[in-house]
């Protein structure tokens, strides 16, 4: 299955201990509306994510060779809270680590992303009040998530074949209610035409 990744602005917690700098953040938040990701808006439900128990990364800019931590070591923690999803990573003593506490500490990295994977029927499609469309995601499996430098543009492909899959559900239905609209009142016509003929002949 095709995986999917966006970008949260929320700013990343740093807490310096005797092994380092831990960092902590959501990504994403439950329930808050993202920005338009080109034509829906999406919202995630408190557990949403089925799969946080199994092994999950963190990578910085996801970057699969600048790995933070990940569950299966220890060094990442990720858990459900009021919040949303909460990631707590243990910086690791590496180029990369020091490089991103620094950075962290001057405030140049400001956001994170997640990577993750619908599964199927995990997902509802609505309409906000403003008639744009709203995808709520309800189930989904986590593989990765960590601080990135840029907000880079939320891979939504996958999401947008989804869009136009219910569009097109949507679609069918009216045209099957038109159809049977019409077949009603051809129907109609047919019979009040039978009425009348019968009604002349007598």
């Amino acid at each position: 299955m095709d995986r999917e990744s966006r970008f949260v602005p929320i700013e990343i917690e740093s807490r310096d201990g005797e092994e380092g700098m831990t960092l902590v953040s959501h990504a994403p938040p439950w329930e808050s509306l993202s920005q338009n990701l080109g034509g829906f808006q999406e919202q995630f439900v408190r557990g949403a994510f089925t799969n946080l128990d199994e092994d999950i990364v963190a990578t910085y800019n996801h970057n699969p060779s600048a790995i933070l931590g990940r569950t299966v070591a220890g060094t990442l923690a990720v858990a459900e809270d009021d919040d949303g999803l909460r990631y707590e990573v243990s910086l690791p003593d590496t180029t990369v680590g020091r490089d991103l506490s620094e950075s962290i500490r001057r405030g140049d990295v400001r956001g994170s992303s997640f990577e993750f994977v619908v599964e199927p029927g995990g997902e509802e499609w609505s309409k906000d009040e403003d008639g744009t469309d709203l995808r709520t995601v309800t189930s989904a499996r986590l593989f990765q998530v960590g601080p990135v430098t840029n907000p880079a543009y939320s891979d939504t492909s996958v999401a947008l074949r989804s869009l136009e899959d219910h569009r097109k559900a949507e679609q069918d239905i009216i045209d099957e209610a038109e159809k049977a609209k019409a077949e009603t009142q051809a129907e109609a016509i047919e019979q009040a035409k039978r009425r009348l003929r019968l009604a002349e002949a007598e």
